[in-house]
């Protein structure tokens, strides 16, 4: 009776705490330079989830006074192309570690410069909204490349997960020196490379519920 009790309080703080993760879908490209939507607010422990379209695009992360630069040691998807005729689309995920303003903007060619931005927890009101960062990106004349390659991410954050289609695994990229520790890795399909940004995922919920089952089987010891 007592275990029957105890499973189904560990169940049900199981779907909580899960229950209360959302995932955000954007669509990079898709017959337009577009990330749709343009702008996403997320909380702590949101995941969101950049899915490619034709023909090749970057998500990639830059400042608001240099929109179309990439940000030293900043998340960079690098190029994935994806055919005309594609049925399944590569998926580059992060999760959200901290509030704050969050840039990004496609690196191929111009596509920065026709607009190609988006941004995470933007302000809505003063000088650095998304609008107003938008249209700096379409006055800048030329924008720095990014390489082609392995995705890479920030410093002490697992590598975000980069799956090539339904179903497919994913691949952990290689780590950067520096930069923002406002997103973790987020497994779609596979796992990225062990760093503390995994480690601080995993205690989250993994810590959270064993804490909690320890809790209530000594609750019903005594």
């Amino acid at each position: 009776m007592h275990f029957a009790a105890l499973s189904t309080l560990v169940v049900a703080a199981f779907t909580s705490i899960v229950s209360a993760q959302t995932t955000h879908k954007v669509i990079v490209g898709n017959g337009a330079l577009t990330f749709n939507p343009p702008q996403v607010t997320a909380a702590v422990g949101d995941i969101v989830s950049f899915e490619f379209h034709p023909k090749n695009h970057t998500l990639t992360q830059s400042t608001f006074d240099n929109p179309c630069t990439p940000l030293a040691g900043g998340v960079d998807s690098k190029y994935q192309p994806v055919a005309a005729a594609a049925t399944q689309f590569p998926v580059y995920s992060f999760r959200i570690n901290e509030v704050v303003p969050l840039w990004f903007y496609c690196a191929q060619g111009a596509h920065c410069q026709a607009g190609m931005v988006m941004a995470i927890n933007a302000a809505t009101t003063g000088d650095k909204t998304f609008d107003n960062f938008l249209a700096k990106a379409k006055t800048v004349t030329t924008g720095a490349a990014v390489s082609g390659g392995t995705p890479t991410t920030a410093s002490g954050i697992a590598a975000p997960s980069v799956s090539s289609g339904a179903g497919a695994g994913a691949v952990g990229g290689a780590a950067r020196s520096s930069g923002s520790a406002s997103v973790d890795a987020a497994a779609a399909g596979g796992t990225g490379a062990a760093g503390n940004g995994a480690m601080r995922i995993g205690s989250g919920v993994g810590g959270s519920l064993a804490a909690l089952g320890l809790s209530i089987a000594f609750a019903f010891l005594l």
